[in-house]
């Protein structure tokens, strides 16, 4: 899983088998659908001066 949500599946150590990660997929799922939110990301990009 790739987005917003994997560091707390990997802070909860979810598979593939629980629950959450289920549920995790289908919000993706749900994100993926509206233009507003495709942008997000888990990625933090920082900019500051030198």
């Amino acid at each position: 899983m790739e987005g917003p949500l994997w560091p707390l599946l990997n802070a909860l150590d979810t598979g593939p088998d629980d629950r959450l990660f289920h549920d995790a997929v289908a919000c993706a799922a749900a994100f993926e659908q509206d233009p507003a939110v495709l942008g997000a990301s888990a990625h933090l990009l920082a900019v500051a001066p030198a």
